[in-house]
């Protein structure tokens, strides 16, 4: 859906300097409890966005959850490494203990 700017109509502007995506996930998530609020655009850099990709960018997590997301996926593959090496340090302690029980 989207809106047409008509000139009777007030019109506001929000921005952030920290995270350029946190002011599209303000306004979409009170636009959606408000219906006398209605996204239009926006600017993201030098290129201007129309009402959908606001949307797009409003539902996309933020950075925090983004990185977070990295994190995870770089450090499991280094999890599952540990894993393994530990598991097969504990059967060496395992065969060596039953050799030292035998003797």
């Amino acid at each position: 859906d989207t809106a047409k700017f008509d000139a009777k109509v007030p019109l506001s502007l929000s921005w952030s300097h920290d995270d350029e995506v946190l002011p599209a996930k303000i306004l979409y998530a009170f636009a959606k409890k408000q219906e006398n609020l209605k996204l239009v655009g926006g600017v993201l850099g030098q290129d201007y966005l129309d009402v959908v990709a606001v949307k797009a960018l409003a539902v996309l997590p933020g950075k925090d959850e983004l990185r977070g997301r990295l994190v995870g996926v770089i450090a499991s593959p280094l999890r599952g490494l540990a894993s393994v090496l530990s598991g097969n340090l504990r059967n060496l302690v395992y065969a060596l203990n039953a050799i030292a029980g035998k003797k």
